[in-house]
């Protein structure tokens, strides 16, 4: 599926309400969110794959405006996009993400795997492996974001230092997009 701007797969308008248990996002395109993009809307997924997925902007799997995000094991893999190649994160979302995967995403410019600005963020119980961005292959922040990451493994120890305020020095895992 190709979306024209937004949401491949799905695209949510503000207030809506969407449950998805054992899903698969599958080879979608858009400009951002190609497997699902919200603008203030609540999602809640359980069981659910994002693979193969392609943004041209932010978001190659999923991308949040605005609202928020509850999420458990679900499967991040192969997606791409400039900003946030499997997960962006924007405008004073609350996105918690648990038990979860993020494998072989790419962020031509940041966040290979998950990329936030300015919004809450928790990551527990899950794992970050071979993603790729410039900056911040698993974890780009930018603008206040506030992050907690928690038993995620993946990556290296100097690569999680928390998303919560300017880091001094690039991360090869996470860092902050005033960095760049």
């Amino acid at each position: 599926n190709v979306g024209s701007n937004a949401g491949g797969g799905i695209a949510l308008a503000d207030g809506s309400d969407l449950t998805i248990v054992r899903g698969t996002f599958l080879y979608n395109g858009s400009d951002k969110g190609a497997g699902l993009q919200s603008s203030g809307s609540t999602i809640t997924a359980t069981a659910v794959g994002f693979l193969s997925n392609f943004g041209i902007g932010d978001g190659g799997a999923l991308c949040l405006d605005g609202g928020a995000f509850t999420g458990e094991y679900l499967l991040f893999s192969a997606n791409v996009a400039d900003r946030g190649g499997g997960f962006y994160s924007d405008d004073s979302n609350v996105a918690t993400v648990e038990k979860s995967v993020f494998v072989a995403n790419w962020g031509y410019v940041t966040g290979g795997a998950f990329e936030c600005e300015g919004e809450s963020v928790t990551l527990t119980a899950s794992v970050l492996r071979n993603n790729w961005a410039p900056v911040g292959p698993d974890f780009a922040c930018a603008d206040g974001c506030t992050t907690l990451l928690t038993n995620v493994n993946g990556y290296n120890s100097s690569d999680v230092s928390g998303c919560t305020a300017p880091a001094a020095v690039r991360g090869g895992g996470v860092a902050w997009k005033d960095m760049v």
